[in-house]
């Protein structure tokens, strides 16, 4: 198999929820680094879940070059062009932005972590009014659809609550609020 030509160090994604419970933008910052030379781009693909849509926008040092949407699937995929081409072993962070279309609204964030990675940050912001409660779950099945979810309490402070895992394992983290939180084998 050919070698990816970047690799994530670090992930800190941070959703915001909107007044009526909608997710509104998801802002990532990654930590890259270079494992092949020359690299100057890399794709990222996104679930918009019950959203109509939505676009990809670069914040910091990354720009989108392609936006591929298929409304069948909820996918969503963007090419992320960096400012210059990476050298093998050199560091970038990038920071891009998912702002959604208004939709129904979602009460999960989750990322599937797919290789080795040092650190990842989820975080929830809700504007009023914040849910009463939060969890964070993790499940080793990398199938975003599976149900096999181990969860525990996140405290809420200020309306914002957030998952920070360090060297985590494969698999897919989550946070969760009322409506879909998937209890399925509770760690309380």
């Amino acid at each position: 198999p050919a070698q990816a030509p970047v690799a994530a160090l670090s992930v800190h994604d941070l959703v915001r929820v909107g007044p009526a419970a909608e997710q509104v933008e998801l802002s990532s910052r990654v930590m890259l680094r270079g494992l092949v030379s020359g690299t100057e781009r890399c794709l990222l693909g996104f679930s918009l879940g019950g959203s109509e849509g939505g676009v990809v926008v670069g914040v910091s040092h990354c720009s989108v070059a392609r936006q591929i949407r298929d409304p069948d699937l909820g996918t969503l995929v963007a090419e992320i062009v960096f400012p210059r081409a990476l050298a093998a072993g050199e560091l970038l962070l990038i920071e891009y932005s998912l702002r959604h279309w208004p939709g129904p609204g979602s009460a999960v964030v989750e990322r599937a972590v797919a290789g080795p990675l040092h650190e990842l940050v989820l975080g929830v912001e809700f504007t009023d009014p914040a849910p009463a409660s939060v969890t964070k779950g993790y499940r080793p099945d990398l199938d975003m659809g599976n149900d096999a979810t181990v969860t525990a309490p996140v405290s809420t402070v200020g309306g914002a609550a957030q998952y920070v895992v360090l060297q985590p394992a494969e698999g897919v983290y989550g946070l969760y609020w009322p409506d879909t939180d998937p209890h399925r084998q509770d760690t309380r």
